[in-house]
C-alpha cells in the first residue's frame, strides 16, 4: 500500500486491493461486533517501585489484520512528514536521539499522557485520513479497521503513526508554548519533554492536554535540575557528549554476567529465582547487551558482548 495515494481510493473495493484482501474481510475487520476476534489481550506489568502492581493493556492482532495494519502504517509513513519535535515511532529516530535534543539542558520537566493510545478516538482518527485525502466513506472503514471499541490499540503496528496524526494539534501548541518560554519541546509518544533556562509551570501542561482531549498522568509534570540526576526515555544526559545507559543498568548487568560466569547460567537463574528457560535468559542478557550497544556504539560495548558468548556457549 506504499505506493498508493489515499486519495485514489475511492471505493470499499478499491480499498480492499490496495492491502491485499477481499471486500468482506474489510467488512469483517471494521465491524464492532467482528472485531474482538482478531486481537487478544496482554497484560504486561509496569516498571519501577511506584509503579508496582499495575499493568499495561496490549493487544496480539491476528495475522490477517496485522498485516493490513503494517501497509497502512507503511502507507501513512510515505506521505507524512513529522516535526523533529516528533520523536517516538519515525524513521530515523528513537529514544537516543530524543535524549540528545536535551543534553546540557539546565531544567528538565517531564509529563506523560495518560492512556495516550486509549484516549485517541475512532472520530479523530477519521479526521486523521480524511487529512490523508481519503474521502470521508473510506476514512470512516479505515478508522474502524484501525481502532477497537471505538479506540487506538495498543499493539496494532498501525496504532503508533495514527496517533503521531493525531496529535498534530496538540503537538503545535505545547511546541508554540516551549517557544515562549526559551526552551525545546520532544515528544516520544505518551512522554513530554520540556528543556531550558526555564520551562512551563506543569499547570500550562495540563491545560493544553486537558483542551485535546487527554489528561496528565498523576496529574503534575515532574523537575529534574542540573547537577542531579537528568533522565530522557530512561537515558542519562548526564554526560553532555551523547545520552548514556545509566549506570545503575549496567553494573545490574555485570552483576548478572559475573554470577552466570561463576555460577552457570541455569545456576544462577535458579538462585535469583528467574521463571525463564536458558533460551529466555539468553535472549534477555543479549537483548540487554544489544540495546546498550545501540545506545553506546559497539566500542564501548564489545567487551561486554564477548563476555555473554563466553558464558552463553559455555
Amino acid at each position: 500500500m506504499a505506493a498508493i495515494r489515499f486519495s485514489d481510493l475511492r471505493h470499499m473495493s478499491d480499498l480492499a486491493a490496495a492491502v491485499n484482501t477481499t471486500v468482506d474481510d474489510v467488512a469483517r475487520f471494521s465491524h464492532p461486533e467482528e472485531q474482538a476476534q482478531f486481537y487478544t489481550l496482554i497484560r504486561l506489568p509496569k516498571k519501577g517501585k511506584r509503579r508496582k502492581g499495575e499493568f499495561r493493556t496490549v493487544y496480539k492482532v491476528a495475522q490477517g489484520l496485522r498485516v493490513v495494519h503494517k501497509q497502512i502504517a507503511e502507507a501513512i509513513a510515505a506521505c507524512t512528514t513529522f516535526g523533529e519535535h516528533v520523536q517516538g515511532f519515525v524513521s530515523h529516530r528513537s529514544i537516543v536521539t530524543n535524549a540528545a535534543v536535551h543534553l546540557g539542558q539546565r531544567t528538565l520537566l517531564h509529563a506523560d499522557i495518560h492512556h495516550f493510545f486509549e484516549s485517541v478516538t475512532v472520530a479523530q482518527v477519521e479526521r486523521a485520513f480524511q487529512s490523508l485525502g481519503c474521502v470521508p466513506a473510506v476514512a470512516s472503514e479505515l478508522a474502524r479497521i484501525c481502532t477497537l471499541d471505538g479506540r487506538l490499540p495498543e499493539g496494532s503496528s498501525a496504532s503508533p503513526i495514527l496517533a503521531n496524526l493525531v496529535v498534530g494539534h496538540l503537538d503545535n501548541d505545547l511546541k508554540t508554548l516551549a517557544q515562549a518560554q526559551g526552551c525545546r519541546y520532544t515528544r516520544y509518544a505518551d512522554d513530554i519533554t520540556f528543556s531550558g533556562d526555564a520551562v512551563p509551570e506543569s499547570e500550562q501542561v495540563a491545560a493544553i492536554l486537558s483542551q485535546h482531549g487527554f489528561a496528565l498522568r498523576g496529574g503534575a509534570c515532574r523537575l529534574q535540575h542540573k547537577g542531579r540526576a537528568q533522565y530522557v526515555t530512561g537515558l542519562t544526559i548526564a554526560d553532555a557528549r551523547a545520552p548514556r545507559v545509566p549506570r545503575v543498568a549496567k553494573r545490574r548487568l555485570r552483576l548478572e554476567l559475573y554470577y552466570a560466569a561463576r555460577f552457570g547460567l541455569a545456576s544462577h537463574m535458579e538462585h535469583a529465582h528467574v521463571p525463564t528457560t536458558p533460551s529466555v535468559e539468553n535472549k534477555r542478557l543479549g537483548g540487554w547487551i544489544s540495546y546498550m550497544s545501540s545506545v553506546e556504539g559497539k566500542t564501548s560495548t564489545q567487551w561486554l558482548y564477548d563476555r555473554w558468548l563466553k558464558i552463553r556457549d559455555q
